[in-house]
């Protein structure tokens, strides 16, 4: 029904993935690689999105936009499934989570503020903070059984002096999906200590069975500093349409970052913005199951074909389509073996990107279609064997 082995040539269509590889990589974009780095999709989006985009194009005109109240109900329908109630008056707009975050970041926390980070931590996290002045202070995650842990101790102790606490719900880069006890000890201690508690749950929606995603914020309440992120755009490989949606029940919370987009002319989501989510989150779910199948059979094979290299393993994630390969085994250098994963053209983080932490592993993006993971695989081994 949905074809996730078709193979697209990308390049031609200023796709960030193909297009940074000589920033980032000092890797030409006609490069003979297989570029694995950042977290979107190489799959065609679901045909409904596609429809609804040729509908809304049969009408010439695409004047400035006000987002019609089927927008909003198509986020709280979808949002329901996770046993959390939203209500429109504590939804705001923005061009995507990490835009977000920087507002919030600047209208919600002092010029000094001191942000709490758990690494390894998606890099936006600290930077974004960092360009804004604040100071970021990392509290390390542990490693348990092919999956991230809190320390809770150490969290605590940082958290008694911090402004704010940035959360990502599920984890990226580990694919953690955090219980509802882990999270509700978060929002405690955020609550005891005052600390603006932001919750980062772009990969709710990409979470495999038997796991469940649980969101933050019907832990909370009115009163406490807590802000939630979410966006179809990572379910749906979407990430071009630049849109995303922050939830917040906090008045004061919500006045601040609605004043400062009145005040910077920032309008609303886009026309095709507002119809590609209207689709998915109201006709999206056959094309999701069908995804998540396809990604759970890539992760097994991709585990299972690598893991027969001594010394790495590869984490299942419990969320996502993004692995968390462990190299520590390999008796080499990370920026050794960076380099032979380039010369065998296979381009993925390293991951001291995500923070110190990160040290010693590598994150592998496995959402592309079957042929290509095998070639990449069959890469990635040559690098190992050579390790």
């Amino acid at each position: 029904m949905f074809d996730f082995d078709k193979v697209y040539d990308r390049r031609p269509t200023s796709t960030f993935k193909w297009d940074a590889l000589p920033d980032l990589f000092q890797t030409p974009t006609d490069a003979n690689v297989i570029p694995m780095w950042v977290a979107d999709m190489d799959f065609a989006v679901a045909p409904v999105i596609e429809e609804a985009w040729q509908a809304r194009m049969q009408h010439p005109i695409y004047g400035y936009t006000k987002a019609p109240d089927s927008l909003y109900t198509a986020i709280t329908h979808w949002q329901a499934r996770y046993g959390w109630t939203i209500h429109k008056e504590d939804i705001l707009f923005y061009s995507g989570v990490v835009p977000a975050l920087a507002a919030i970041i600047r209208e919600c926390t002092p010029a000094d503020a001191t942000i709490v980070i758990s690494t390894p931590a998606y890099y936006p996290f600290k930077d974004v903070p960092e360009r804004l002045g604040r100071t970021v202070v990392e509290c390390p995650l542990t490693i348990g059984n092919e999956r991230f842990e809190y320390d809770f101790a150490a969290l605590e102790d940082m958290l008694k002096t911090s402004d704010a606490y940035i959360l990502c719900n599920p984890h990226n880069p580990g694919g953690t999906v955090w219980s509802q006890e882990t999270l509700a000890r978060i929002v405690t201690l955020c609550r005891q200590y005052d600390v603006l508690l932001i919750s980062d749950e772009i990969h709710a929606d990409l979470v495999f069975a038997p796991h469940t995603h649980v969101p933050a914020m019907p832990l909370t309440t009115k009163e406490d500093r807590f802000i939630t992120l979410i966006a179809p755009t990572k379910t749906f490989n979407l990430a071009g349409i630049q849109f995303a949606v922050a939830v917040t029940a906090n008045k004061d919370i919500y006045t601040a970052l609605q004043t400062a987009a009145t005040n910077a002319a920032q309008s609303g989501p886009h026309i095709f913005a507002i119809a590609a989510t209207e689709a998915a989150y109201t006709q999206g779910q056959p094309w999701l199951d069908a995804l998540m199948d396809y990604l759970a059979e890539t992760i097994h094979y991709v585990k299972a074909e690598l893991e027969q290299i001594d010394g790495i393993r590869v984490w299942a994630p419990e969320a996502s389509y993004l692995m968390w390969m462990d190299v520590r085994g390999v008796d080499i250098t990370e920026k050794e073996l960076m380099q032979r994963f380039k010369e065998q053209g296979v381009i993925i983080y390293p991951g001291s990107k995500f923070g110190v932490t990160g040290e010693g592993f590598f994150r592998i993006n496995i959402a592309s279609p079957r042929s290509v993971i095998k070639e990449a695989v069959v890469r990635m081994k040559r690098a190992l064997q050579h390790a």
